[in-house]
C-alpha cells in the first residue's frame, strides 16, 4: 500500500447507492472500497439520520458503556 497524505476525508452520497442507477451504484461501491483501502474512513451524506436520532444514539451508547457486564 502506498503512503499518501489526504487534505480531506472522502465523502460519498448514499443516494447514489440507493438511486436504482447501476452506474451510480457501482461508482459508489468502488469509491467506498477505495476510501477504506486508502484512508480507512469515509463520510457518508444522505444517510437520513436526523440530529435527534444521532444524539439519542450517542446518549444510549454512552449509557450502555457504563453498565456492568453480566
Amino acid at each position: 500500500m502506498s503512503e499518501q497524505l489526504y487534505d480531506q476525508i472522502p465523502s460519498l452520497d448514499l443516494a447514489d447507492f440507493s438511486s436504482g442507477d447501476p452506474v451510480k451504484k457501482k461508482k459508489f461501491v468502488e469509491e467506498l472500497g477505495a476510501a477504506y483501502n486508502s484512508i480507512g474512513f469515509v463520510a457518508i451524506r444522505g444517510h437520513y439520520l436526523t440530529d435527534d436520532l444521532t444524539e439519542n444514539f450517542i446518549q444510549s451508547s454512552s449509557d450502555s458503556s457504563h453498565s456492568p457486564i453480566m
